[in-house]
């Protein structure tokens, strides 16, 4: 497959073995399996045929290493029904390993910047091959910590500092040089990046972002792509869905608490799932009632108005005790 003049292209080629791969056992598409098999098996004979020796894929046959091709062409074969000890899986899966960027811990793109799109897909070829098992349990979950380290207040939106853009370049069937533009959305990606093992606060806020504007381009991206385009639908729907995986049949909400993520269900009666959610904030008022009583018992105040008082100002005090009990909760976790 090519998205390019004539040339076949390793993400092209991943990319549409991995559909055709999902949708192969429709039933609606029983006629057409024999045909669907055959275009399966001629894409990973390209995608073997494309991979470098050195290891690991580039953008096309002959082309530098790059990890998103090197992280699909993975995650094609695999789905093509490649085993994980496969050698080119393994081979690939080792390129990614040895070219693990060493300060952060994420994956740089042919420009050699960090790249969010880059980390993501990484992580999801790592996590295909090592199914079951942890051999890149480490590397994966450094990974994570560098996309949770570099969050930001809007979780990956606008304000970042990574670029959510790469230039590649290319030769064409003429020979003549060709570049080929591509535009990831950084909050979507980092959002699949964290979601391998399980959901963790950072992206519930994540997901709170992306669905909070489902009509605007810049907020669902977290970029700054202004206009809808198939890739950004799809990426924001392959965040939702790879999220989903975690999660109930009938969720209704998902949030976290200062000690633990918690999955609302629709099933659940309404009285449970508000304890469920606003325990802390129940302590917090307990123990503010209960200063205030204290307080009146002891005799040290006795008009009405300045025990009201002191039970505001003691709650939002306990509040903002509680919010910096809560940071350190989390901060201990992303250090586990």
């Amino acid at each position: 497959m090519t998205n390019t003049d004539g040339v076949s292209t390793v993400d092209a080629t991943a990319w549409s073995i991995m559909a055709l791969s999902a949708m192969r056992n429709q039933p609606s598409l029983a006629s057409s399996q024999s045909t669907i098999q055959v275009a399966i098996a001629r894409g990973a004979d390209y995608l073997r045929s494309a991979e470098l020796q050195n290891q690991g894929w580039g953008l096309m046959a002959g082309t530098d290493w790059r990890v998103v091709s090197t992280a699909l062409a993975i995650r094609a074969l695999i789905a093509s029904g490649a085993s994980t000890t496969d050698s080119s899986v393994e081979s690939g899966a080792q390129s990614l390993i040895g070219r693990v960027d060493p300060n952060s811990g994420g994956w740089c793109d042919s420009r050699g910047n960090l790249s969010i799109a880059g980390t993501a897909t990484a992580i999801l070829a790592l996590s295909d091959v090592q199914v079951g098992g942890s051999a890149f349990n480490l590397p994966i979950k450094r990974a994570q910590k560098w996309l949770i380290s570099i969050q930001g207040a809007d979780s990956w939106g606008p304000s970042s500092q990574f670029v959510a853009q790469e230039e590649v370049d290319f030769l064409d069937a003429s020979g003549l040089k060709g570049r080929i533009h591509y535009l990831y959305s950084r909050r979507p990606q980092a959002l699949v990046g964290l979601s391998t093992f399980t959901i963790g606060p950072e992206t519930c806020d994540g997901i709170d972002l992306l669905v909070a504007s489902p009509h605007e381009p810049r907020q669902w991206s977290g970029s700054e792509q202004n206009s809808w385009t198939s890739w950004l639908v799809f990426d924001g729907w392959f965040a939702l869905d790879q999220i989903a995986k975690h999660l109930p049949n009938d969720w209704s909400e998902i949030w976290w608490t200062p000690s633990r993520v918690v999955i609302s269900k629709s099933s659940e009666r309404r009285p449970i799932t508000l304890l469920r959610r606003y325990w802390p904030h129940l302590i917090v008022l307990f123990i503010a009632a209960a200063t205030v009583w204290g307080i009146h018992e002891g005799g040290l105040v006795t008009n009405g108005i300045f025990q009201i008082v002191m039970f505001i100002l003691s709650t939002t005090v306990l509040s903002v005790f509680a919010n910096a009990i809560s940071a350190l909760i989390l901060n201990w976790r992303r250090k586990k």
